[in-house]
């Protein structure tokens, strides 16, 4: 029975619906606020009031494109509400609907920006008050707050009566005038650099070089070595390309800082060389399970050396094995031993020889018993 009425009751609302009697009238022709001026007009009263800086001048325009901008759509979506729910043949328009629900999302955010120059606890519910009011009265964009006067004083001509003769006289008269605040500049796009120029590098002359470094020392060397197992290898090259990559775009700002603020710092092909081997020596010290400062000190300063005398990136020797020693005498004791071999080799020939005799001899007086 309840399906039965709700289907009578659809079918009745879609017939109303397409003969016209119940329409949506999305148009806002006929609000008394033009939406679209709106924040331009209440911003440039609200910048003329008093205690208003500049950026709570800037910021204006900003959150209130914002508020209203979502009143709009909050506003829509309600109107639709009652259309989809009107099941009678009264006319639902969301024109004359637009303004009292905008005034809704709106306000707060005007009463926040107002009494944000404000320090009483009451402000944002005078606020309010204030703006039923203001609204009811049709002055939809006048301020809680007052405006920004300032007293002149100027000197006027002023016509008086004096022993029944009309005199001409200077009399100083003071006028109060609004002085509004100026927002900051607001940056904006430029137009599109065309044809975008062309640059062989981005941080440095030799970057192509700097990155295919990366890839040698960690196939060529690092992963060679024992302690390197397969995790320390993948990482070898993840972990390189990211210091060289961080080394290249630090010292190329080093470089515009030297130029600019007087950096003191290294922005020469050194820079690029240091941060290499920090990289390098943070991967060979884990390696070998020294990870810490002294390590990597050390490891630092002796590549460094290396580097002094003249042997170039590609030649510099990991740490871990500039630092490995061979064993002492480790030749005369491995010549001793096969010297001993050699030696030993006859007497055990000989031996074998003599315990073959003695086999052979036990097996003929074997058979010779077995014969008797």
């Amino acid at each position: 029975m309840r399906v039965l009425l709700l289907l009578v009751g659809v079918t009745a609302f879609m017939r109303l619906r397409g003969s016209g009697a119940i329409h949506s009238d999305g148009n806002a022709t006929n609000t008394s606020v033009d939406w679209g001026t709106f924040v331009a007009d209440y911003c440039k009263n609200f910048c003329e009031c008093k205690d208003v800086d500049a950026g709570m001048c800037t910021v204006c325009a900003q959150r209130l494109d914002t508020s209203v901008s979502e009143g709009h759509v909050a506003c829509a979506v309600d109107c639709e509400g009652a259309q989809t729910d009107e099941i009678t043949e009264s006319v639902v328009a969301c024109g004359p609907r637009l303004d009292k629900c905008m005034f809704q999302s709106v306000d707060p955010a005007l009463c926040r920006l107002e009494c944000s120059t404000s320090k009483s606890a009451s402000c944002s519910a005078d606020c309010m008050k204030n703006k039923v009011a203001n609204h009811e009265a049709g002055d939809h964009t006048h301020t809680f707050i007052g405006k920004n006067y300032i007293e002149t004083i100027s000197h006027q001509n002023v016509t008086k009566e004096v022993d029944g003769e009309n005199v001409t006289v200077k009399e100083e008269v003071v006028n109060r005038t609004v002085v509004p605040v100026e927002p900051l500049p607001v940056a904006e796009l430029g137009d599109m650099v065309s044809p975008v120029p062309k640059l062989e590098h981005r941080y440095h002359s030799n970057e192509s070089l700097w990155m295919q470094r990366a890839h040698d020392y960690c196939g060529n060397h690092y992963c060679d070595f024992a302690g390197v197992d397969s995790y320390l290898c993948v990482e070898c090259k993840n972990r390189l390309n990211n210091t060289i990559e961080h080394g290249l775009f630090s010292c190329h700002v080093g470089c515009e800082m030297k130029k600019t603020d007087d950096f003191e710092g290294v922005c020469d092909t050194q820079c690029m060389h240091d941060i290499y081997d920090f990289g390098t020596c943070a991967l060979e010290c884990e390696a070998e399970k020294k990870s810490g400062a002294k390590c990597e000190k050390e490891c630092v300063a002796i590549k460094t050396t290396q580097r002094g005398t003249g042997a170039n990136t590609d030649e510099i020797r990991p740490f871990f094995e500039t630092t490995t020693t061979p064993e002492p005498n480790a030749t005369s004791t491995n010549a001793t031993e096969e010297a001993a071999t050699e030696e030993a080799a006859p007497a055990d020939e000989a031996a074998a020889e003599e315990a073959g005799d003695s086999n052979a001899a036990a097996i003929e007086e074997a058979l010779a018993a077995a014969e008797r």
